[in-house]
């Protein structure tokens, strides 16, 4: 889950900028997203202040690590279409850096979440 103090602007990211739909997400007390590849919710989005605040009413664990990503570096996706990936995301002004390896059999795209979470796409040939 993608704890955030913006949940409109963190899934205009993943939405806009890597394809992502919101989909069904049953209610559960405090506000936030399912975001959906295919019929697959693959990404989960919720209000900070709000989920610390329901946390402490049903007991569900939370990080007590630093802001910002705490003890999660960074998330990676398998993607496909390369070119068109790369394309949206710069036509949309998302700052990326770009890596290949293996003699390009593997294309990686690399982004910044609202939240500070690193994000990874991976194209294999």
């Amino acid at each position: 889950m993608v704890l955030t103090h913006d949940i409109e602007k963190t899934k205009e990211f993943y939405c806009d900028g890597l394809g992502m739909e919101a989909g069904f997400r049953p209610k559960m007390g405090f506000p936030g997203y399912w975001l959906y590849l295919g019929d697959v919710p693959v990404v989960h989005v919720a209000d900070l202040p709000a989920y610390i605040d329901r946390t402490t009413e049903v007991e569900i664990p939370i990080s007590s690590g630093p802001p910002g990503t705490g003890a999660v570096d960074h998330i990676a996706f398998n993607c496909e279409d390369y070119d068109g990936v790369k394309n949206r995301l710069e036509n949309k002004g998302f700052k990326i850096s770009t890596a290949e390896l293996n003699d390009g059999q593997l294309k990686q795209i690399y982004l910044i979440d609202p939240n500070g979470l690193i994000i990874e796409l991976n194209f294999h040939a």
